[in-house]
């Protein structure tokens, strides 16, 4: 079989299919590892002196192990979705994410809330972090990698069940919201809503051929929900005068 790698334009020459156990596997064992990573460094740094070193280093592994994973399985650049799209966005799946984070956030309302910053500097570093870093990092892992993997596996006239898997793996990767403190129920929300938007993603990266627009809504679903977090944490820290 011919030598291909992340750069090799006909991607066709030595497509190599995985079964979909095995890439499950190796999605999970990956995320772990990463997950155990970041701990590490947060318990050598401390979040108190850098609250986002933790985040980088999850996702710079998480990235790391995207690109070692397209050149074992021997995917080009244009296939994992590396150019410009066919298409951008449609209203309604914008409408449709920023709905879901809302209605979320509104039912976490009263219980545990993801904690967010108080100063403007610290929003500033959330909507970086959270919206800018952490979505290019995980929808070239989940519909960069992963889609592609699972497409492959299943054929292309599989479409509907290449995007459940990707949305379904990319909500199983936010169960580690529990080890954040979050309690079950509060983490059942959280992988609700994001296996919901999750489909939006997937179904982004399966029309226009590209991670682009994946990564545009995934910013627009987490810039909704740091904006309204931000907003109940005022609320909450600010009480009316009586």
């Amino acid at each position: 079989m011919a030598s291909c790698s992340i750069l090799d334009p006909r991607p066709q020459a030595c497509i190599k299919r995985r079964s979909i156990p095995g890439l499950l596997l190796q999605t999970f064992l990956i995320y772990a590892v990463c997950a155990f990573i970041a701990y590490i460094v947060r318990v050598i740094v401390g979040d108190s002196a850098d609250p986002w070193t933790s985040t980088l280093a999850l996702q710079g592994t998480m990235a790391l192990a995207a690109i070692i994973s397209i050149n074992r399985d021997s995917m080009s650049a244009a296939e994992v979705g590396l150019k410009l799209p066919s298409h951008y966005l449609h209203v309604g799946s914008i409408l449709a994410v920023i709905l879901i984070n809302v209605l979320g956030g509104v039912i976490l309302i009263g219980g545990w809330f993801p904690p967010m910053p108080h100063t403007h500097r610290s929003l500033l570093g959330n909507i970086f972090w959270i919206c800018a870093f952490v979505p290019a990092v995980e929808e070239f892992f989940v519909r960069g990698w992963f889609q592609t993997a699972t497409a492959r596996a299943l054929a292309k006239t599989r479409k509907k069940r290449v995007i459940l898997l990707s949305a379904a793996t990319f909500s199983l990767l936010h169960l580690g919201w529990i080890f954040r403190g979050a309690p079950l129920s509060t983490t059942l929300i959280i992988m609700l809503g994001t296996f919901l938007s999750g489909l939006f993603f997937a179904r982004c990266r399966q029309q226009s051929g590209s991670i682009v627009p994946p990564i545009l809504l995934h910013t627009i679903y987490n810039l909704t929900g740091v904006l309204f977090s931000a907003g109940i944490t005022w609320v909450l820290t600010h009480p009316a005068p009586s």
